[in-house]
């Protein structure tokens, strides 16, 4: 996932300094959370991890419920409630995760629905379904895995349909694919998996 501007976006989207919304220590704190927990690794333990996101989180939904007009500070928002979702099935907390990465597929979904031009929110959608598919296989959710695997492979599709010279989406494409044919396997659907071609 691309890493959030929050800094050019205060500059460039905040109100004028009387009316601001926020102030440099409560975006400074946002960093260094964001920051901590992209730094612990599994054999630091997963709790720092996130103790840290859950700032970032609070942080960013403080932003967004205060301009909820402003899609930048939702997009934040996604992002964290998919850091937090993710680090929670890492840790095996796999309902918790799931439930918390559906949040941000949520507002991936409206701010699609708001800006539908911008290619980083139909990856960023991509990815978090593809999230949301991973952690539906470890709990043993196959026939489920296989519906947000579809979902992330047409975004991914989309994106490079729209963009000849946009290797990642294709590499994403290839890769959905995989996980696709993987998972058709587990389902014992081996017709339907041989449909499946890299592009």
């Amino acid at each position: 996932m691309q890493t959030r501007r929050l800094l050019v976006w205060l500059i460039l989207a905040a109100p004028a300094p009387a009316q601001r919304l926020y102030n440099a220590d409560q975006d400074r704190r946002a960093q260094e959370a964001l920051k901590a927990g992209k730094e612990i690794t599994p054999g630091a333990g997963f709790q720092s991890a996130l103790d840290n996101f859950h700032e970032e989180l609070a942080i960013y939904k403080s932003f967004a419920e205060r301009d909820p007009q402003n899609l930048q500070a939702r997009e934040d928002l996604s992002g964290a409630y998919y850091d937090v979702g993710d680090t929670l099935v890492k840790m095996g907390k796999f309902s918790e995760g799931l439930a918390t990465i559906r949040r941000a597929i949520a507002l991936d979904k409206q701010l699609m629905s708001a800006d539908p031009k911008r290619a980083v929110l139909r990856s960023n959608l991509a990815q978090h379904r593809v999230a949301e598919a991973e952690t539906l296989n470890k709990m043993g959710d196959a026939a489920g895995a296989l519906q947000s695997y579809k979902e992330a492979r047409g975004f991914y599709q989309g994106l490079a349909l729209l963009d000849d010279h946009n290797l990642d989406a294709r590499l994403n494409v290839s890769a959905t694919d995989a996980k696709i044919a993987a998972t058709l396997f587990r389902l014992g659907q081996f017709d339907e998996r041989s449909s499946f071609h890299l592009v």
